[in-house]
């Protein structure tokens, strides 16, 4: 009965005071930054506000930590932001559509040729992540 009731003065404790803190933390489920909370669902991520108001939609978590990272510090979410995530999708499609290519070629020509593209998108998209980091954590 005092564990129980000292448990939930403490779980409400650090509710509360995690929104201040810009550290993400993980609270059913969800991921809070602040007065925002990232809920993944149907392989999306969507950033509510304190209001349930979804201000963003996107499809990869980096993204979604960048945007929620920004909204923290009363930043508006940068167009820049919400096309490194479209270029993501992008890219994730190429690559899915190159390793079919290669599971199911036998043409060596063809191998050659799917395997450069795979790497040139791989290459793409850890570019883009390495930006997405750069804004998670701080440094751009």
């Amino acid at each position: 009965m005092l564990n129980d009731r000292i448990a939930e003065n403490l779980d409400q404790f650090l509710t509360e005071e995690l929104e201040y803190v810009t550290i993400p933390s993980v609270v059913n489920g969800c991921i809070k930054i602040r007065n925002f909370t990232i809920v993944s669902n149907d392989n999306k991520f969507y950033i509510y506000n304190r209001s349930n108001i979804c201000v963003a939609c996107t499809y990869f978590k980096s993204t979604a930590l960048a945007i929620t990272k920004q909204l923290a510090f009363n930043k508006e979410i940068s167009k820049t932001l919400l096309n490194y995530d479209q270029e993501l999708i992008k890219l994730h499609n190429e690559s899915l559509f190159y390793e079919n290519i290669l599971k199911n070629s036998t043409d060596f020509e063809t191998i050659s040729i799917i395997e450069t593209r795979l790497e040139l998108s791989n290459a793409k998209a850890a570019q883009i992540n390495k930006k997405l980091e750069k804004v998670i954590f701080g440094i751009a």
